[in-house]
């Protein structure tokens, strides 16, 4: 989710099957520095400003699949060994040109009903923490249908998902530390 939001996406879903998880986000497609970067350890093409500056979120996916795959722009690839591209087919099934799309092959021991569970435990006001998302949705093994979650940023933030509807006043002020903003 953060990487959708670095890319300036504003809409993120996964679905979680019996073999594999698919992330989709309308953000920015991929660059070629943007495979560097992912492709790479300790190495980042995002500035101090984003989210994943450090890198590490991305790397969690090797939690669940051992062969990750990207499908964004001109880009059609699957990573090996952490690091390692590999070009591949685009996807039969694949959306809208400008959406980015990851394909995570399960390890054979993921539980995808425990996957789902997680997923569907992303608290709403996540959406909060994001400045380009505003809405996510998250389907999988054991549910019925998708769970959306939907907010409207500016000074007041309503999410709305099947089980909350709530409204947030948010107020901004500048802190000044150690000299900077």
């Amino acid at each position: 989710m953060q990487n959708a939001d670095d890319a300036g996406a504003s809409e993120w879903s996964v679905v979680i099957g019996e073999r594999e998880t698919v992330v989709v986000h309308d953000g920015a497609p991929f660059s070629f520095l943007d495979v560097v970067g992912i492709c790479s350890i300790g190495l980042t093409t995002k500035s101090q400003s984003q989210i994943g500056f450090f890198g590490v979120g991305w790397k969690s996916v090797y939690e669940v699949s051992d062969r990750p795959q990207i499908h964004s722009g001109a880009f059609h690839f699957e990573i090996a060994h952490v690091s390692m591209p590999r070009a591949i087919a685009p996807r039969a099934n694949e959306g809208h040109a400008n959406e980015t799309t990851l394909v995570l092959p399960h390890h054979d021991e993921v539980d995808p009903r425990v996957l789902t569970e997680k997923a569907l435990a992303i608290p709403a006001e996540t959406l909060m923490t994001l400045p380009h998302l505003s809405r996510f949705s998250v389907g999988g093994v054991g549910t019925k249908g998708v769970t959306h979650v939907e907010a409207r940023h500016g000074s007041r933030v309503s999410l709305s998902s099947a089980s909350t509807d709530s409204v947030y006043e948010i107020a901004e002020d500048s802190v000044q530390i150690d000299g900077g903003h």
